[in-house]
């Protein structure tokens, strides 16, 4: 997979070692490919029946997940890991395990996909069944709800697009791509149809051919280092609230004086700019009512000229 750096040119190619733990960050930039950045983190999924796996990144390039899966006989467990990955400096960071153990279960997963607001991950069998997982859940392994089924191999590889759905290769050649139009949406309302997207003739779709597309649009995060959580200066300076919002957004700046709010969304465009005249201790009120549901990253200048980001959630 690749992810755009967070100085929203350079680009970050990323593997795994098969049947390992080990994670290869590669950094491309205009001094060519360079040294690449090593980590072992979670557990290697070693199963004598595994293959290689698929990853894919969220469309903020903040999440990356990786799934391992098994031949289908005899079905065994397959693994998903679930990570942060910081754009900055290409580590991961967070680990978290789905580890499907229902041997009765014909869950012989190929392909993962993060929703647009990052709340659920998708996940597909050989061809025929589509799932959905709650990332917000308590046990995201007891989240996981059938979204939709097929029965001609029209399950397979999975991308986000531009549009915000996701679109969905078949496992042989094929006229059609499965559509998840609604992919923020709980359950079955993610509203799946595995023949909704015509390619003219015959065939035109054979199995891969929606892998690992990057978000060209990615822009850049400030300051790289920092990252796009949530910085607090001092006791707590700078904080945003409620996240996710739904109609207002409050900025608390208990020791700060914020002169500019700037917000944008996921592919780098400014939705919200605004200079602030406000004294220190006073919130800050955002109207986000108008914004639309997905991830979106706040810039705060104070009056010393320091910037402090935070990302948050447009319900």
């Amino acid at each position: 997979m690749a992810v755009k750096h967070g100085n929203g040119k350079d680009w970050w190619i990323i593997c795994r070692k098969f049947k390992s733990n080990k994670y290869y960050s590669v950094l491309v930039n205009n001094g060519g490919v360079q040294t690449p950045v090593i980590q072992q983190i979670g557990i290697p999924y070693t199963h004598p029946y595994s293959y290689n796996g698929v990853c894919n990144n969220s469309i903020d390039g903040t999440k990356y997940a990786f799934v391992d899966g098994s031949s289908s006989t005899p079905y065994v467990p397959f693994q998903v890991d679930i990570m942060d990955f910081d754009r900055c400096n290409g580590l991961f960071g967070n680990y978290q395990q789905i580890l499907i153990s229902n041997l009765t279960d014909t869950f012989f997963c190929k392909s993962v996909c993060f929703s647009p607001n990052m709340r659920f991950l998708y996940a597909n069998d050989l061809s025929t069944n589509l799932w959905q997982f709650d990332l917000t859940a308590t046990n995201i392994e007891g989240s996981r709800i059938l979204v939709g089924k097929s029965d001609s191999n029209l399950i397979f590889h999975m991308q986000i697009a531009v549009d915000n759905k996701i679109y969905i290769s078949p496992y042989s050649g094929a006229s059609y791509l499965g559509v998840i139009n609604y992919p923020n949406s709980l359950g079955t309302a993610c509203d799946f149809k595995p023949y909704q997207f015509y390619c003219h003739g015959g065939g035109n779709y054979a199995d891969g051919d929606l892998r690992n597309t990057p978000n060209f649009a990615l822009g850049a995060i400030a300051p790289c280092g920092v990252g796009i959580e949530e910085v607090a200066l001092g006791n707590d300076a700078f904080k945003i609230y409620p996240n996710p919002a739904i109609n207002e957004l409050i900025i608390s700046n208990d020791q700060l004086r914020i002169k500019e709010i700037e917000v944008r969304n996921v592919v780098g465009q400014i939705v919200f700019n605004q200079l602030i005249n406000n004294s220190i201790n006073q919130q800050i009120r955002l109207d986000v009512s108008s914004l639309s549901g997905e991830i979106y990253f706040i810039k705060a200048a104070d009056e010393k000229g320091f910037v402090h980001t935070a990302k948050f959630v447009k319900e």
